[in-house]
């Protein structure tokens, strides 16, 4: 049982990292591998993919990013920011749409993989509000401030 779990886990890992090679042959790199996937799903966030979109939160706040790294065993991500451009329909007061585009030339962010199961800022502590979703990209300003 336990070789069908490790064999699921490395081709997760396959699928998830194609620059996936020999190293978590050993038995401590894939113990790692298996701790970071497991804080990653339990939290029910799900696995970062390169080129999808992240979201920071600055009090009410929200700014969108894009994934343009994942570390081969989800330790870390590195994202830029997005530009956010109102549609038509978009209302400050009220309904607040967006197109979202990468913006290449953004400052690249490191976000580390805590025990809790959330990136945070490379540096800062565990329970740090400068964290970031990775379920997809959003942009809102609170009008009320």
């Amino acid at each position: 049982m336990q070789q069908n779990y490790q064999a699921l886990l490395l081709k997760t890992a396959e699928l998830m990292c194609p620059r996936l090679d020999s190293r978590f042959t050993r038995k401590g790199e894939l113990q790692k591998l298996e701790k970071n996937l497991n804080l990653l799903l339990q939290g029910g966030a799900g696995l970062p993919v390169v080129g999808n979109g992240a979201t920071t939160g600055a009090g009410s706040d929200c700014y969108p990013h894009t994934i343009v790294e994942v570390a081969d065993d989800f330790s870390f991500i590195v994202t830029q920011s997005d530009n956010a451009t109102p549609t038509k329909k978009h209302e400050y007061y009220g309904n607040q749409s967006y197109t979202y585009s990468p913006q290449p030339d953004a400052v690249k962010q490191i976000w580390t993989l805590r025990k809790n199961g959330r990136y945070v800022a490379d540096g800062a502590g565990m329970k740090s509000y400068n964290s970031i979703g990775i379920r997809g990209r959003h942009y809102y300003q609170d009008p009320s401030f």
